[in-house]
């Protein structure tokens, strides 16, 4: 009697589609608990905020792109995709933020299968996976595209304050 283990797959194009399936949903696994760290982080900071009386409510974009926040355009993690470089701003634009509102949120998903960012989903949007690196720099196992940005990675509490924007529904005003 043979067991089902010493069957073969019935097509090799089944194995290999579930070979793939299975990387996806391990990459899917791994960012969801990066992004539960970052999260929770996050909600414990904003409750000792709230109970000290200073929280000010949902972050909104156009609060990011204050001097020294995470998308001033005149920062170097941003520069490129706020005019610098013509293909990187015509990929995602973050010249204002009413353009980079409409980037990010009104972008269809490309050949990754995610939106750039997905209003109170952190986990399935792009631009969290692009952000996020390994401890050596390189990119998570599984994204597509290169790590952004491209010369030095952004501070643990920038991806913070960008995954909690993407929580509180990714809102513009």
């Amino acid at each position: 009697m043979r067991l089902l283990a010493d069957v073969g797959p019935a097509r090799p194009d089944a194995a290999a589609a579930r070979n793939r399936l299975h990387r996806r949903q391990l990459r899917v696994r791994v960012v969801t608990a990066v992004l539960r760290g970052l999260l929770s982080s996050a909600c414990t900071e904003a409750s000792s905020r709230r109970r000290a009386g200073t929280d000010a409510g949902p972050l909104r974009l156009h609060t990011l792109f204050a001097p020294g926040d995470v998308f001033e355009p005149q920062a170097g993690s941003c520069s490129c995709h706020a005019g610098q470089d013509p293909l990187a701003t015509a990929r995602l634009n973050l010249a204002t933020p009413a353009r980079a509102w409409a980037s990010l949120t009104r972008s269809p998903p490309a050949t990754t299968g995610f939106p750039l960012v997905a209003p109170r989903r952190p986990s399935s949007s792009h631009l969290l996976h692009v952000l996020l690196r390994q401890a050596d720099g390189r990119a998570l196992r599984g994204v597509l595209g290169h790590p952004m940005p491209p010369d030095e990675p952004l501070r643990y509490p920038e991806i913070v304050t960008i995954a909690r924007w993407i929580a509180h529904g990714a809102r513009l005003n």
